[in-house]
This record gives C-alpha cells, structure tokens and sequence, in this order.
C-alpha cells in the first residue's frame, strides 16, 4: 500500500504510516505545483489549483497527526496556522 490517506464516507481521515521524510517531499512537491498553478489564468488552473490546495492542506493535517499534534484545532482552509504548527515542531520542506 502506497502512503496516503483513505477517505470513507462520512468519516475522518485515516492516516497510514509515512516517513516524516515522505510527508515533507510531498508537502514541498504540492507547494511547487501550487506556485506554478498560480501562473496560470481560466476555468483549468482554478480547478487544479484547488486541488493542489486541497491535497496540501490534507498532506499538513496528516503530517500534524503523524507528529501526535491534533490537527482538528485548525479550522478547515486555514492552512497557515497548520504550516506554522508543523514549522514550530521542526518540520521544514
């Protein structure tokens, strides 16, 4: 099984076990494709920028959980607050 998360209907995510190292490749991989999503204009880039957004903000909450952080104090799309959580624990990417 590849790392990710499996998503069930109605339910919280459920986390597998990853790397930190894996976790924070792909925490640096989305943010790249978020700043080149963002160089783009129409209907297309919106929609994938959404989801690069999406998958990074889903990457961080996993990534707080992994380090026994509660990830359910950040509200939803408020990703700043979790990046700067994951930063003060040591976490760079």
């Amino acid at each position: 099984m590849t790392c990710g998360t499996f998503f069930g209907v109605g339910a919280r995510p459920r986390s597998i076990r990853c790397a930190p190292s894996s976790l924070q490749t792909r925490l640096s991989r989305l943010s790249g494709e978020i700043r080149r999503c963002q160089a783009h204009r129409g209907f297309a880039a919106a929609h994938h920028t959404r989801a690069a957004v999406s998958a990074y903000e889903t990457t961080l909450r996993q990534s707080l959980r992994h380090v026994g952080a509660d990830d359910a104090v950040h509200p939803a799309g408020d990703i700043i607050s979790l990046e700067l959580d994951l930063a003060a624990r040591g976490w760079q990417w």
